[in-house]
């Protein structure tokens, strides 16, 4: 990992964040950033991870019902899963008064209710000041982040363009969330036949305009 993940995003990571988070930075310094993101929290989920402090040892919530692969991150060359995203928004912890309206995104908890216990879908978010990372994980599905497309947030992994996330609205600290639905989706083919799974503020859009929910309020065990 430290080879490919740790050195690759090592100089970008200490460069923006001694100028908290502003300033250029390329499609591949994105790149790197997002997968050692990735990295950390994907692990940070891991049941035997342990932290210094003991605070935070303890209210760490790693009791998941499925836990996401990570054995792509020690592979030498890394391929980065279709089925990973990694969203990188602006923060300003000073809570100032043009802040970005909040943003919640309802995401089906299960993708395939065939098989629930690896068919899982999981989210998670982190801030600090300056940057905030969301991570999704979705197997067998593609992801549509409007955010992106708003110039709200970059796609870290597959943005593809030189960004300057301060040139971002700013969000407050939490403002992004993501909001599992017990909607379950169907079971799919390859994820390169799908259209992608569109994120939306709607909880009911997503019923209403497509048909690939296998069941509605059907409780993931």
């Amino acid at each position: 990992m430290n080879t490919n993940i740790e050195e690759p995003a090592k100089a970008a990571i200490r460069r923006l964040q001694s100028q908290g988070w502003s300033g250029s930075a390329t499609a591949s310094e994105w790149q790197a950033i997002g997968v050692w993101f990735a990295k950390t929290l994907l692990l940070s989920l891991h049941p035997s991870a342990r932290y210094s402090l003991e605070l935070v040892d303890q209210k760490w919530d790693r009791h998941l019902p499925w836990q996401p692969p990570v054995s792509w991150l020690s592979a030498d060359p890394i391929a980065i899963p279709d089925d990973v995203s990694v969203y990188l928004h602006r923060v300003d912890l000073a809570q100032n008064p043009t802040l970005a309206a909040p943003r919640r995104y309802y995401v089906p908890a299960i993708a395939d209710p065939d098989n629930p216990g690896e068919r899982q879908i999981a989210a998670l978010t982190k801030s600090t000041d300056g940057i905030g990372v969301s991570l999704l994980v979705h197997p067998g599905w593609a992801m549509d982040n409007p955010m992106v497309g708003d110039s709200e947030a970059i796609d870290a992994l597959r943005g593809g363009v030189s960004r300057d996330l301060a040139a971002f609205p700013p969000f407050g600290p939490g403002s992004i969330g993501w909001l599992a639905t017990s909607a379950q989706l169907k079971q799919r083919n390859k994820l390169g036949a799908l259209e992608p799974w569109k994120l939306t503020t709607n909880l009911f859009a997503p019923l209403l305009e497509r048909n690939d929910l296998a069941s509605w309020w059907q409780f993931q065990v």
